[in-house]
């Protein structure tokens, strides 16, 4: 029997190869500094036995509320598959070659984005106006053109989800009695729990 990790991969590609709109995206929920939880969507780099990657600045809020309480949700929904997961388990960060390799084929528009993180202005920091961000970005990008931003900003890393359990919801329209099963792993296996839906 597949593990619910294969599953869950096999699944992601499935809703790449069908060109779901949500494929490519999903949305992470942390608890913040006052307890309550804050989520967000961002872009799924990659989902594979090792873990499930995202690409991060690591001071930005998520990471911060990882930091202090590393207790996260990670939701997948693919609709053209009628499919949820949600993922919970451990972190990590780090810096690889590959993630800096990739940074150059990243639109201009997003590397002038992480440049500016890097230089003062933090992600979800407050500021007067979005009239100053595009004011300032326009500066950058007068200062930084398109062929001179080679080098990734050191800020950013891949956050590494590594799943302990998985939720998996399967849609069955017939009778509505959908498909509802929990994973976790312990130790080595991965043990089952059916849900009534």
């Amino acid at each position: 029997m597949a593990s619910p990790l294969d599953e869950l991969i096999n699944t992601h590609q499935e809703a790449l190869d069908a060109k779901d709109p949500s494929s490519r995206f999903c949305v992470l929920i942390t608890i913040d500094e006052h307890d309550f939880p804050a989520s967000r969507v961002l872009t799924v780099r990659s989902v594979e036995h090792q873990g499930i990657s995202l690409y991060v600045d690591k001071y930005s809020p998520k990471i911060q509320h990882l930091q202090s309480n590393p207790n996260f949700e990670l939701l997948f929904f693919w609709p053209s598959l009628m499919k949820q997961y949600k993922v919970r388990g451990d972190f990590e960060l780090y810096s690889d070659d590959e993630q800096t390799a990739g940074w150059i084929n990243k639109p201009y528009a997003g590397r002038l984005v992480d440049l500016y993180h890097s230089l003062g202005r933090v992600q979800s920091s407050p500021v007067d106006s979005l009239a100053t961000v595009q004011a300032e970005i326009k500066q950058l990008a007068d200062q930084y053109p398109q062929q001179q931003l080679t080098e990734m900003p050191d800020q950013l890393v891949t956050l590494l989800l590594k799943p302990t359990h998985i939720g998996a919801w399967i849609n069955v329209q017939e009778d509505r009695i959908h498909d509802r099963r929990e994973y976790s792993l312990v130790g080595d296996i991965w043990c089952e729990q059916v849900l009534v839906p």
